[in-house]
């Protein structure tokens, strides 16, 4: 999902300031203030699964897990909004659908045998 936020911040710049514009209205967002924002969401986004990833940290899937249904409330919100004026776009469910399968795999039985096996770097490998 932080990916895709990124290919596309990247591929509409302004498309993306006019978006956080309206989030953040008291910035002036020009190109390079813009393009700092879209990567610093990314990096923001791809922290906590590097330490899932690299470094097995346990509690960073809670904190995903956190930062995913809040996304979650927020994917949601758009979809209810067309609903609403009776245009069904049936790609707004991808992310939504997409991020709740990913929530439930951090939480699977093989990822928590995975957390479990990672062991720590004995020192003495590196000299």
């Amino acid at each position: 999902m932080a990916l895709a936020g990124l290919a596309e911040g990247l591929s509409d710049i302004e498309g993306a300031a006019l978006r956080l514009s309206l989030t953040l209205p008291w910035i002036g967002w020009d190109r390079g203030a813009t393009v700092f924002a879209i990567f610093t969401e990314f990096f923001i986004a791809l922290i906590p699964l590097l330490w899932i990833y690299f470094f097995a940290v346990r509690g960073a899937r809670w904190v995903v897990l956190g930062f995913g249904l809040i996304k979650l409330l927020f994917a949601i919100r758009p979809l209810l909004a067309t609903l609403q004026f009776g245009a069904f776009e049936p790609l707004l469910l991808l992310e939504p659908v997409l991020l709740a399968i990913a929530l439930v795999m951090l939480f699977t039985p093989s990822a928590s045998r995975w957390l479990r096996s990672r062991k720590e770097v004995d020192p003495a490998t590196f000299n």
